[in-house]
């Protein structure tokens, strides 16, 4: 029976995603922008991270770009959709 290989989390970038999900909730959206870009930087294929950094990024009304590479076809979708959902201007 084949087992399925779950991906490894770095636990440092998981206590920044948390920090930024809390600071986002408290209406902090630079901060938690700021921590999702930290976690970023530590963890850089996980996409969570990505769309939650998009999340803060719309709240600021500001867009991020992915970068090219970036192999997440789903949150790649979701910053589009977000970009273009009518909550961004321009």
């Amino acid at each position: 029976m084949a087992t399925k290989h779950k991906p490894r989390v770095n636990e440092h970038a998981e206590v920044l995603k948390k920090e930024g999900n809390d600071l986002h909730l408290k209406g902090q959206y630079k901060a938690a922008y700021r921590k999702y870009s930290e976690a970023i930087k530590i963890d850089s294929k996980n996409a969570i991270y990505y769309a939650n950094r998009a999340a803060s990024s719309l709240e600021l009304k500001e867009c991020v770009d992915f970068p090219l590479g970036f192999r997440s076809f789903d949150a790649m979708q979701l910053q589009i959709f977000r970009c273009s959902s009518g909550r961004e201007e321009g």
